[in-house]
């Protein structure tokens, strides 16, 4: 017997919440950590989760999409890895460098109705050197409005000139870091930059060798909110125009009052021992004969070092021997900023699945995947498979249903696939219950679309 039936793909957001949040009325952030790791990859996402304002559940869905993203990637990198590591190993070569990373944190800016977030990024997949990216969503936390760049701005002003005429003018001043046509580059944004916020100061940057090669990093231009105020709009301009600059040590994603920040002693960056020990939860000590103790432990690190009777301690040693979770960063173009954040998170399953999560380099593997997500009912691989418009029509769907797709009973019993078109597929799904007599099938259209080395899904019900 045949009849149609409808698919029914489930996600639900599970939130994963640390015991430590900031409260403002409404606004609380907590946070989850996808952590995966074996021969050939080293996965460490730590990511926000919003709740109690407008647009909460939108940005929540743009980090989710950002995340899947990244670790779909380096999943299938690492995957591509292995027998080359295996074939180096058997021939007695070194094959230490042949691990996949993947580092990603948060920071974000509460500033009257403005909250911006920067997602950053950092990947290694071989090569002399690793990548690092920025991403980042404003958003209006009254209205619920994801601000792109011209939204900042009032209307029939021409912003772009001015925020443009800003960067050449910085650029100038230096303008041997960059490439020789950075400003056909700049010119062919059309006003559509990269930006966050930070206090009373606007930032815009450019990615990896947008405008710059490699070693200049990524480029920030700093815009002070009093220089363009006559441009921004009245609920912009008011949110950041007191607002102070961050500093340089956040505890999940938020500055910690200290005066104290990140020094680089020769080569070395060094980190305040007590500013971050004592936010972490430690009990932070000292006597003359063991100098430095943290909890009732004398800390014993070979770069340790004492400024202005503050003592400093390299990054390894949060992490290592206390097992902290402490990253460094970058803050603008050269100053060093660490980013502490709470390891006290609950397991849970959406976050477990986007840790497997891999996406497919060949057509038939992005539909075998596909199909064999429906019968296992994994709606995070479904979701991770879709095109980016496909996600942001199905994630409400996703979510309000549950993360496991379709019901216990019928199931997915097997599937059929058959080539269409070239990049065109149908699914024949046969579905079974406890009855043995009652069989049916279901069929959905699958069509294929490139998205650089990987391919993403759009379904055709």
């Amino acid at each position: 017997m045949k009849r149609k039936v409808s698919i029914l793909l489930l996600l639900v957001l599970l939130v994963t919440f640390v015991p430590y949040g900031f409260a403002e009325d409404n606004f609380n952030v907590s946070h989850t950590i996808i952590k995966s790791e074996d021969d050939v990859k080293s996965i460490d996402v730590v990511l926000p989760i919003f709740e109690g304002f407008n647009g909460a559940d939108k940005i929540n869905e743009g980090v989710l999409n950002i995340a899947l993203d990244a670790i779909g990637e380096a999943n299938a990198f690492s995957r591509s890895m292995m027998p080359i590591k295996k074939e180096l190993i058997e021939k007695g070569e070194v094959a230490a460098s042949m691990v996949v990373n993947l580092d990603m944190t948060y920071d974000y800016e509460k500033l009257g109705d403005l909250l911006s977030v920067q997602l950053n990024i950092y990947s290694y997949y071989g090569g002399a050197h690793g990548t690092s990216q920025v991403i980042s969503i404003t958003a209006n936390t009254s209205t619920g409005e994801i601000y792109e760049f011209k939204d900042l701005f009032k209307q029939d002003t021409d912003y772009n000139s001015a925020i443009t005429n800003c960067i050449l003018e910085e650029i100038d001043k230096n303008p041997e870091w960059y490439f020789p046509n950075y400003e056909e580059t700049i010119a062919n944004k059309e006003g559509n930059y990269e930006f966050y916020i930070d206090g009373d100061k606007l930032v815009v940057y450019f990615g990896l060798y947008d405008i710059a090669p490699y070693a200049a990093g990524i480029r920030h231009f700093i815009i002070d909110s009093e220089d363009i105020k006559d441009i921004l709009k009245d609920e912009v301009y008011n949110s950041i125009k007191d607002g102070k600059e961050r500093g340089h040590i956040s505890y999940n994603g938020k500055d910690i009052d200290s005066d104290e920040g990140v020094i680089q002693d020769n080569n070395t960056i060094l980190l305040p021992l007590r500013s971050i020990a004592e936010t972490l939860g430690y009990d932070v000590d000292w006597n003359k004969n063991d100098g430095a103790i943290v909890d009732g432990k004398p800390v014993s690190v070979e770069s340790l070092v004492i400024i202005d009777g503050s003592t400093y301690v390299p990054l390894t040693y949060f992490k290592d021997s206390l097992g902290e979770r402490v990253s460094l960063g970058v803050k603008g173009n050269d100053k060093f900023i660490a980013r502490v954040y709470s390891n006290e998170v609950e397991d849970n399953y959406l976050y477990t699945k986007i840790s497997e999560f891999e996406k497919p380099e060949a057509p038939l593997d992005a539909i075998k995947m596909y199909a064999e997500a429906v019968k296992m009912r994994d709606g995070v691989a479904q979701y991770g498979l879709m095109e980016d418009q496909l996600r942001d029509q199905k994630y409400n769907e996703f979510k309000e249903m549950g993360f496991v797709t379709g019901t216990s009973s019928p199931w997915v019993d097997s599937y059929e696939i058959k080539q269409l078109e070239e990049d065109l597929y149908q699914i024949i799904f046969t579905y079974k219950t406890s009855v043995p007599a009652d069989i049916f099938t279901s069929e959905i259209n699958v069509r294929l679309i490139e998205d650089g080395l990987f391919i993403k899904l759009l379904v055709i019900e």
